[in-house]
């Protein structure tokens, strides 16, 4: 092999590389850990389990929170489900 065709191998691999290290970030997901008492804001809805308060009783339920929408922790006192 000549050095023109060691050169076109090695700049194609380079450029395969470069390619699939870029599009697979697309695909990564991050976790990212948010402590007890900070704010979030929802950046697409939301299907979430939650428990409603009805005549002063828990009871499970489902809903949908909108884009847009903050979520925060609540301090443990009587807004326990138990």
């Amino acid at each position: 092999m000549t050095l023109r065709s060691y050169l076109k191998t090695f700049a194609l691999l380079l450029a395969l590389a470069c390619v699939s290290a870029c599009g697979s970030s697309l695909f990564i997901r991050r976790t990212v850990y948010v402590q007890d008492g900070d704010v979030l804001r929802l950046r697409e809805p939301v299907r979430a389990k939650v428990w409603v308060k009805v005549e002063g009783e828990w009871e499970p339920s489902t809903v949908t929170l909108p884009e847009g929408w903050y979520a925060l922790h609540l301090p443990k006192s009587d807004t326990e489900p138990r």
